[in-house]
């Protein structure tokens, strides 16, 4: 992210099929909002909507993310203030939301190793950590802050959004039930624990 480009927002929303009357119809109320900048719609083919990540600069160091993500059950009106307030006080910093439910939700918690089929919103929020922008405190009160909303949310977290090699996160990634069921399939297949460059479940 470029800390100098201008403050906004953007809503990336699918329709499926090649009716374009009928998705322009559905998406009129956001059009219509005031400050609506640009729309660009029309017919893609799968591939085209994905996008490349520039190339790494060498002497331009990735800057660290402070932050994190959940899944919750209900963007009341509570978690929307906190997330808010969150982009509020870390002035170079990002918000997502992605709405979920419909299919994602007709599968049992039960029948994969995605238990979290209850969320009704994922969320993304974090302060970018550049050398000399991020005071010490202004740091600590952000890992403070993400934590609050994380427990708040109630949905745990999405473990292909971190990078985080911890060996907290499958605790968080996955309810006790699952966990366990995760580890019974692991001590089956994998007693040796040969597959563990990931977010770890040790064979139970």
């Amino acid at each position: 992210m470029d800390p100098s480009a201008p403050a906004g927002a953007t809503i990336t929303a699918c329709w499926v099929g090649d009716d374009e009357d009928a998705a322009r119809a559905a998406l009129a109320p956001l059009l219509d909002v005031e400050g609506v900048a640009l729309a660009d719609l029309g017919v893609r083919a799968y591939p085209d909507i994905l996008l490349d990540a520039p190339a790494a600069d060498p002497d331009q160091p990735m800057p660290g993310f402070v932050g994190g993500n959940t899944l919750a059950r209900e963007l009341d009106d509570d978690l929307i203030d906190r997330l808010a307030a969150f982009r509020e006080h870390n002035e170079v910093s990002v918000l997502f939301l992605r709405s979920l439910g419909g299919a994602y939700a007709d599968v049992p918690a039960d029948a994969t190793a995605f238990a979290g089929r209850d969320a009704t919103w994922f969320a993304m929020a974090g302060a970018f950590d550049i050398p000399g922008l991020l005071p010490d405190a202004q740091r600590a009160a952000a890992v403070r802050d993400w934590a609050d909303i994380e427990r708040r949310s109630g949905g745990g977290v999405y473990g292909n959004f971190t990078t985080s090699t911890d060996a907290s996160w499958p605790a968080r990634m996955y309810p006790a039930p699952t966990l366990a069921r995760l580890a019974t399939v692991k001590r089956q297949w994998d007693p040796q624990n040969l597959f563990s460059r990931n977010h770890n479940v040790a064979p139970g």
